[in-house]
């Protein structure tokens, strides 16, 4: 019978076998890799900790990079790669959920999907802007379709204005009638 055979044995006897040790360690991050979703993090008496997971694994779902020494708790066991599972400082953090995907940097700023429909609209600053022009546009019909002219001919008048077909824009663009209210920004 072999050592790892005795060991197997003795530990199938006492209950123990494949039982896993899990430990809660609190650490400092050494260094970042946001390409496999790891990091490193500097632990008690010095020792790093290499290879700690930033996400269950490399998949859809969330991922959270922290910033260069922050302080993290990583969740290490005998079985399973060390996890980070508390964050002091965020430089950001990704969630892919099938083909949709939200960012959040530490700058602020906020991402959706691509990005290629470039920033969210400021709803009450359009809405200002849509009601001048809709006030303007009415005012020039106004005028139009009251507008006379007083003309001395030479004969008789060959055309007589009309008036606009149209209607004036009524009622305004309310800011009820373009938000999607689900979806909130700001500054």
């Amino acid at each position: 019978m072999s050592d790892r055979s005795i060991k197997t044995a003795v530990q199938k006897l006492a209950g123990t076998f494949k039982d896993d040790t899990v430990q809660l360690i609190i650490g400092t991050v050494n260094s970042v890799d946001e390409d496999n979703a790891t990091c490193e993090v500097l632990i008690q008496n010095d020792v790093i900790l290499p290879n700690v997971s930033l996400q269950s694994s490399i998949c859809d779902g969330l991922l959270i990079l922290p910033v260069k020494d922050s302080t993290v708790y990583v969740l290490t066991s005998k079985y399973n790669t060390p996890l980070i599972i508390q964050y002091s400082d965020i430089d950001k953090f990704e969630l892919t959920v099938n083909d949709s995907y939200f960012l959040v940097n530490n700058d602020g700023s906020i991402q959706l999907n691509d990005g290629s429909f470039d920033g969210l609209v400021k709803v009450g600053e359009l809405v200002k802007k849509i009601n001048a022009i809709e006030n303007l546009l009415n005012g020039f019909i106004t005028i139009y379709n009251t507008h006379t002219h007083t003309a001395t001919a030479l004969g008789s008048p060959t055309s007589v204005p009309s008036a606009i077909e149209s209607q004036q824009i009524s009622p305004t663009t309310q800011q009820k009638d373009i938000e999607n209210d689900k979806i909130k920004h700001g500054k």
